[in-house]
């Protein structure tokens, strides 16, 4: 085993650590902290090989990239950034209120829709194809989400409902204002996720904590991006924004 990175993050320690067997290469992700014993323990994970890993801190969260990985350093969790959830069963569509008129938002009645309140999902597979887009988690409960649509009767819909959250690819990637920015050569784009939270980089409703997506003109590729004196800057061979 190989120590290639090792970092400091308030009481913990971040290590990647790259094994090498034959031509097979893997990844470890340990974080070692104290406990309230004064002690210390380890949370280890192995996660796919890249040689372009990088670690960025948001707070209490270690975003990993391109892994699209995030660790929880005060729950000691580590999540997945993107998530797909196929039901393979029946759900239920129904207005949130039932009246002469058509309500604004609709509930989705299923137990399989584990995602976070506020997440960003991109819906296929939907019977009514104005819910086959992206939409934002507005309340979720046990067995349900709401989100907005336009709705008036109930309808059933069956298995084989699509719901993804969705990261950008990015090869920079910066922690600025408790935003995770970053940008893609290949879009010419560049991306930040909304307020606080690194997991969605789709949410669009118009308000201040949303997530923020522009093109950029000029040529070449990204080659950093760094949060520096109350602004971010991508850089270019021969350009910065």
């Amino acid at each position: 085993m190989e120590g290639m990175v090792i970092e400091t993050y308030k009481n913990g320690i971040v290590r990647l650590i790259k094994s090498v067997s034959g031509n097979q290469f893997s990844l470890g992700f340990e974080y070692s902290c104290k406990t309230e014993g004064g002690g210390r323990e380890s949370i280890i994970d192995v996660i796919d090989y890249s040689s372009k890993t990088r670690l960025i801190e948001m707070g209490a969260y270690i975003a990993i990239f391109p892994q699209k990985l995030v660790f929880n350093t005060h729950t000691k969790e580590m999540k997945a950034m993107e998530k797909t959830v196929v039901t393979t069963r029946n759900c239920t569509f129904e207005p949130t209120i039932r009246s002469i008129r058509t309500s604004s938002f609709t509930k989705i009645i299923s137990d399989e829709l584990d995602f976070n309140l506020y997440d960003s999902v991109e819906i296929s597979g939907c019977i009514d194809n104005s819910f086959n887009t992206t939409k934002v988690i507005l309340e979720k409960g046990s067995n349900y989400i709401i989100v907005t649509g336009l709705v008036k009767d109930s309808f059933t819909q069956g298995a084989g409902l699509t719901l993804k959250r969705k990261v950008p690819d990015m090869d920079y990637v910066c922690c600025h204002n408790n935003r995770l920015f970053g940008c893609s050569s290949k879009n010419h784009e560049i991306y930040a996720s909304r307020l606080g939270d690194p997991f969605n980089f789709n949410n669009f409703e118009g308000i201040s904590t949303d997530s923020y997506v522009a093109s950029v003109g000029t040529n070449g590729d990204f080659t950093a991006c760094v949060s520096y004196l109350g602004s971010v800057y991508f850089f270019k061979e021969k350009h910065h924004t």
